[in-house]
């Protein structure tokens, strides 16, 4: 069995890294980013594991939970197959990974590949990195619920970046929280940027120990005064930056631009393009294929060296990715989201450094409430000199300071007392799950998998040669509803005539792919 205690995690411990190792029982944990958040949460686990518990590291995005299966390796050498991975996509990542492992035989590596997923849905892996929804899948009663009564009791869960979690999804989620309590299980949250109204719910439910830095030990001290960041809010558009980013990168600086939609950051990259050449700018967002997405995940490694030169993303950077980069370009969002793609800037630097906050976005669709999104970029603008960690905090409690409202407040409270949370006991019936758990805990909102028209020859190859994961990485998940006139066939998969490009991802209709 995994004992998380016998192995180091290779830092001298901050004083709030101590604190959490020495926590027992639930607790919310609140810490900037790049100040050793994981650590401390390890440090947590450790003290709290059970003889024979397990661990769950819960994060709500798959590129996260891809590199946090990664680093869980690296920290349990010499026991990294206790680790699992557990995501829809699981596979298709433990299949990149095996890739050394078996050069020449494509199939052994696939089949690897899926027994190894397979496991982790299992009771095999004591340690496992999964997505909220894989838990839902228990409390919820889809089919295999009945695991959950052996694997809960004596667990430790780590919710990491629960702020970025929907009222839905963080209802469920607390829900989920308050009956594995019940069972025996001890739960952290823990968030850079978590609001006092969600400290608020979570402590409604659960009796927790408040873990953050302390201004008066001089290394939390530190950190939480670390000035990293000036923050600019500028007229115009990501797209009237373009020469100045250029510019930037040209001299040598690394820059990040991150937008709030797919096609905004493909204008950006095309216009990014023509200022730098291909070998110094890499386009990342979630409508890449499995194939292409595992490419640039390794190109954004932390073990990979350097980085390109400039990032053009989407919010697909903001949770958990390790890496640093000089300058920050970024379309208008609230606090939390803002807080997230600062934390991939100037990570573990002192001095500060200049991010771009413009007003409009290329897009004219609203991805955030506009309010927030008004109210941040007022009370940013208002700060005089370099942004402090404390300072974050600060503005994100002003903005939520309402919590959620409305439908969103019903929302949350009709997913918080879920029948199956409130009465669990006398919904006990072994053998029988119920059909519409997936439907409710993983919403596609109209999206799918669809296979762009133009990869039909090379999936039907891989089919061919019984290549399953190298066909199904084929597949982009797209907005269908929104493209329904352009799916030509509605058989498995669903095709769909719109242009791929590996560097650009799936294009609009009538876009034309790079040269």
């Amino acid at each position: 069995m995994v004992r998380l205690r016998d192995f180091p995690v290779g830092i001298e411990p901050r004083p709030f890294q101590e604190l959490a190792g020495l926590t027992l029982g639930h607790a919310i944990l609140c810490a900037p980013t790049g100040s050793g958040k994981t650590e401390a949460a390890l440090l947590w686990a450790a003290a709290n594991q059970r003889e024979n518990g397990r661990f769950f590291y819960v994060l709500p995005y798959t590129a996260a939970i891809n590199a946090m299966h990664a680093r869980l390796q690296r920290f349990l050498k010499g026991r990294s197959d206790s680790v699992g991975l557990l995501h829809g996509r699981a596979a298709h990542h433990l299949y990149a990974c095996l890739e050394k492992d078996y050069p020449a035989d494509a199939l052994a590596a696939q089949g690897e590949a899926v027994a190894r997923a397979r496991l982790a849905r299992e009771m095999y892996h004591p340690v496992r990195v999964c997505t909220p929804q894989q838990l839902l899948r228990y409390t919820l009663h889809g089919k295999g619920w009945e695991q959950m009564l052996a694997e809960i009791p004596g667990a430790c869960l780590v919710f990491d970046e629960v702020h970025s979690y929907d009222p839905e999804l963080a209802g469920l989620t607390l829900g989920t929280a308050r009956l594995f309590a019940k069972m025996g299980a001890k739960t952290l949250f823990a968030s850079a940027t978590l609001p006092r109204f969600l400290r608020k719910e979570i402590e409604g439910i659960l009796q927790t120990t408040p873990i953050r830095p302390d201004p008066g030990q001089e290394r939390d001290r530190h950190i939480m005064n670390r000035k990293r960041h000036f923050v600019e809010i500028r007229p115009g558009t990501v797209l009237d930056a373009v020469p100045e980013i250029a510019e930037k990168a040209g001299s040598g600086r690394s820059v990040l631009v991150v937008c709030n939609h797919v096609r905004s950051a493909q204008s950006v990259y095309r216009a990014l393009l023509k200022e730098l050449g291909e070998t110094d700018v890499l386009l990342f967002h979630g409508r890449f294929h499995m194939r292409d997405r595992r490419d640039k995940e390794r190109a954004l490694s932390a073990s990979e060296s350097p980085l390109p030169r400039v990032l053009v993303a989407t919010q697909v950077v903001e949770v958990s990715l390790d890496i640093s980069y000089d300058l920050g370009y970024f379309e208008p969002a609230p606090i939390d989201a803002l807080a997230q793609r600062m934390g991939r800037v100037n990570r573990k630097g002192d001095t500060p450094v200049r991010i771009v906050v413009v007003e409009k976005t290329i897009n004219s669709h609203p991805l955030y409430s506009a309010r927030l999104t008004l109210d941040t970029l007022q009370r940013l603008a208002k700060i005089g000199g370099a942004l402090a960690e404390r300072d974050l905090g600060e503005i994100c409690d002003e903005i939520y300071g309402n919590g959620y409202e409305g439908e969103q407040r019903q929302a949350f409270e009709e997913r918080l007392n879920h029948p199956f949370f409130v009465d669990f006991e006398r919904n006990l019936v072994a053998g029988r799950h119920e059909r519409w758990t997936e439907s409710v805990i993983d919403k596609a909102d109209g999206r799918a998998d669809v296979l762009p028209q133009c990869l039909r020859r090379e999936y039907d190859k891989f089919r061919a040669e019984k290549r399953w994961l190298d066909a199904d990485a084929l597949l982009v998940n797209a907005p269908v509803r929104r493209y329904w006139r352009l799916v030509e066939q509605r058989t498995d998969p669903w095709e769909i005539n719109l242009p791929y490009d590996s560097r650009l991802g799936l294009l609009e209709p009538g876009e034309a792919r790079l040269t």
